[in-house]
């Protein structure tokens, strides 16, 4: 469980050769890849709180991004895991 020390990161897929199914594959995986970490107290999908009309979120979670909060004596070695995930 998270707590006040944690840093908290939201991570989003934005790349343009991706579509939103691709996108959301890449943070599916990263999600799978991220709760096999110590670093890393928790890690979730982020929920879409108003899905609005034409969205293309069909599972209550936003498109392509992940939520991790981060030990901060930590967050190093999870920077590093990102730049080669």
């Amino acid at each position: 469980m998270a707590n006040r020390s944690d840093i908290k990161l939201t991570i989003t897929f934005i790349g343009q050769d991706l579509d939103a199914e691709e996108k959301d594959e890449e943070a599916k995986k990263l999600l799978t890849q991220m709760k096999e970490l110590d670093e890393v107290e928790e890690v979730n999908r982020v929920a879409e709180i108003e899905i609005s009309e034409g969205s293309k979120s069909i599972t209550g979670y936003v498109v392509g991004q992940v939520i991790a909060f981060v030990k901060s004596e930590s967050i190093k070695q999870v920077w590093s895991f990102l730049l080669i995930a």
